[in-house]
């Protein structure tokens, strides 16, 4: 199944529009390939933003993503931002996200990566043999030697989705929207065409991604 278009309301109503099928309200699921749950919620913020991440999760997972990384990290990397960055900050892609191993093989820029320490996220220079198994079975490195990047650096962000506002959504830790608060950089976020909505929703702690890069479009921030 293709997404095209994903919609939801502040009162946590859902739409999935794909090809052929129309999802609203959770109704149709049977007609679909895989399941996708989708518990309408009128509460907190929060309880709509969880149930949100679930299906962008669900969706994620059947998407050609390998196929997809190759694109989106090829038209990264020749981002200008990217080639004229010293050094350049990215997540260590883990399950269904982008996958960032060929950004971490460059050998022309300084990589950082993250590494969770104390439920707060610092960036840590990478090098081949220095990451293990860590906090949610992501690969980190063994030690944390913090790092910031400079007003030219590029951080790479993890996301489930974004919306047209430049806004993450994110996995609820806040590890990121923490740490950008603190630096300026370019903060790039790559993800797949179909997983940017119309509204993510955010508060005032959030902070917008600059460039979001599908395997369609190069959208920069204003």
């Amino acid at each position: 199944m293709k997404v095209m278009k994903i919609t939801y309301s502040t009162e946590g109503e859902i739409r999935l529009q794909t090809d052929n099928l129309k999802i609203n309200n959770g109704k149709g699921l049977n007609k679909v390939p895989f399941l996708i749950i989708i518990i309408i919620m009128t509460g907190l913020n929060s309880e709509i933003k969880k149930n949100i991440r679930i299906l962008h999760k669900k969706i994620r997972e059947s998407l050609d993503i390998e196929n997809l990384s190759r694109i989106i990290i090829r038209k990264l990397t020749d981002l200008p931002e990217f080639k004229n960055a010293e050094s350049v900050f990215s997540y260590v892609s883990f399950g269904s996200e982008i996958n960032t191993s060929e950004i971490l093989k460059r050998t022309d820029k300084k990589i950082f990566v993250p590494k969770i320490t104390n439920d707060e996220m610092c960036m840590t220079l990478y090098t081949p043999d220095s990451l293990i198994r860590g906090k949610f079975g992501i690969c980190e490195p063994c030690e944390c030697i913090p790092c910031f990047p400079q007003k030219n650096d590029v951080v790479i962000c993890p996301a489930l989705g974004c919306d047209y506002n430049f806004y993450r959504l994110g996995y609820g830790k806040g590890y990121y929207d923490r740490f950008l608060s603190e630096c300026e950089c370019i903060k790039i976020l790559p993800i797949p065409s179909c997983l940017i909505c119309d509204d993510v929703g955010h508060d005032s702690f959030d902070v917008p991604m600059d460039i979001v890069l599908t395997e369609k479009a190069v959208f920069r921030r204003k």
